[in-house]
């Protein structure tokens, strides 16, 4: 079956910073593309004039973009296989997911970054080719937040109670009944994050609700707190996936 690209041609196409500087990235595209047995991909691209183009122009303005493709090109093959939204929803679903069968925090963290990396580039090229306003954006960006923040803190509670420390009311969905709750503030919790944004937040928990088999909660709550912002926003070789923020308030 022949690859086809799923996307409407952008409404706005962008002008490169460099037209050498264009075609070279395009080069580097192709070649990855073919490191990475994508060569249907390289082809179905060459014959969307308007899609090389536009990503030509993209790679030349955006280092980060560029290099999210050419480091892993498979997720532009992704994107470019279906309309945004469908791509988007998706993507949103495996990442609240991502806690599932995580045996460590390294795994969890793995997981985020490079879902954060997709969510950046398909957010991205649907901004500057207009496929999405700047409402939608913003919008989706936030949802994608949500997230992740709520796979990390599902992944925190499920290691308290292995660990013997919390009893769950749920193991299929852990932060339901837990007494932890995790408030979105700022951008955050207005739904308006963009791409630099961090998130602020502010933790409470309720110890009538929470099942603790310790005797000091607060203090494991501390660290709950400390090994939550760890996973979201310590940079390793995948990146990170928000800065977080808990002191603002």
């Amino acid at each position: 079956m022949k690859t086809l690209i799923a996307l409407e041609p952008p409404s706005r196409q962008l002008a490169p910073s460099s037209a050498t500087e264009a075609r070279k990235w395009l080069a580097e595209l192709d070649s990855r593309l073919r490191q990475e047995e994508l060569g249907e991909w390289r082809d179905a691209i060459v014959s969307r004039d308007d899609i090389r183009q536009f990503l030509g122009a993209v790679f030349s303005h955006s280092s980060f973009l560029r290099d999210c493709v050419l480091i892993r090109p498979a997720l532009l093959c992704s994107i470019l296989s279906r309309p945004f939204r469908e791509n988007f929803d998706e993507l949103v679903e495996e990442t609240a997911n991502a806690w599932r069968d995580a045996a460590s925090d390294s795994e969890i963290m793995a997981r985020l970054r490079v879902a954060k990396r997709k969510a950046a580039l398909l957010c991205g090229l649907a901004d500057l080719g207009r496929w999405w306003n700047a409402e939608e954006v913003t919008r989706h960006l936030t949802e994608f937040a949500g997230a992740a923040l709520a796979a990390a803190v599902n992944h925190l509670l499920l290691q308290l109670h292995h660990g013997g420390k919390l009893v769950l009311q749920d193991m299929d969905d852990p932060s339901r009944g837990s007494g932890l709750i995790v408030l979105a503030m700022g951008k955050f919790g207005a739904g308006e994050l963009n791409y630099s944004s961090d998130i602020d937040l502010i933790l409470f928990f309720e110890k009538r609700l929470m099942e603790w088999q310790t005797d000091d909660p607060v203090s494991l709550y501390t660290r709950l707190a400390k090994a939550l912002i760890r996973i979201m926003q310590e940079r390793t070789g995948d990146g990170y996936v928000f800065r977080t923020d808990l002191r603002l308030r």
